[in-house]
């Protein structure tokens, strides 16, 4: 068991969202318990005044730290999210979700074991929902799980998953 309950950073990718993203940045600013820092990897190269407006506010707050990458590149954004994340763990979602509330708490209650070192979340698609039926058989190898619903509500265990909802143990 762990000796602590870990930190969470979270990493949020974005290209070219307006909006969306800022709406997506309020409904984790409410989640109880609260992030220790919210990294948005801004590749857009110039956003609406508002947006902008919004987010420098927020960097300057100290709400959010706000970091303009130059090239466009979602690997290479979670590859700069991990070397500066400070949190125990990195949670990569994507810049337009919806969540519940303890949203981030089901996240780190999967950590409560030192074998745990990810936890991919559910990710449901426009005009889908939880999937209570679907059960799936892991597979192994470098394309394993290439066919698995990430709309199903049962855990199981998976090698390989989405970067949309996905958290993983910094280290």
């Amino acid at each position: 068991m762990l000796n602590k309950f870990p930190t969470l950073s979270i990493a949020i990718p974005t290209y070219c969202r307006e909006s969306i993203l800022l709406d997506t940045i309020r409904q984790l600013l409410d989640q109880m318990p609260a992030a220790k820092e919210i990294l948005v990897l801004d590749q857009t190269p110039v956003h609406e005044a508002e947006t902008a407006q919004q987010l420098a506010l927020w960097h300057t707050d100290g709400v959010i730290r706000w970091m303009r990458l130059s090239e466009p590149s979602q690997p290479g954004a979670l590859n700069v999210a991990l070397r500066e994340a400070a949190g125990d763990v990195v949670l990569f979602l994507d810049d337009d979700i919806r969540v519940d509330p303890g949203f981030l708490n089901a996240h780190l209650m999967g950590f409560r074991e030192d074998q745990i070192w990810a936890v991919a979340g559910q990710v449901l698609q426009p005009g889908e929902s939880p999937d209570m039926a679907y059960r799936y058989e892991p597979q192994s190898g470098p394309f394993a799980d290439c066919g698995f619903l990430f709309r199903s509500a049962a855990p199981v265990i998976i090698e390989n998953g989405m970067s949309g909802n996905l958290s993983v143990r910094r280290h």
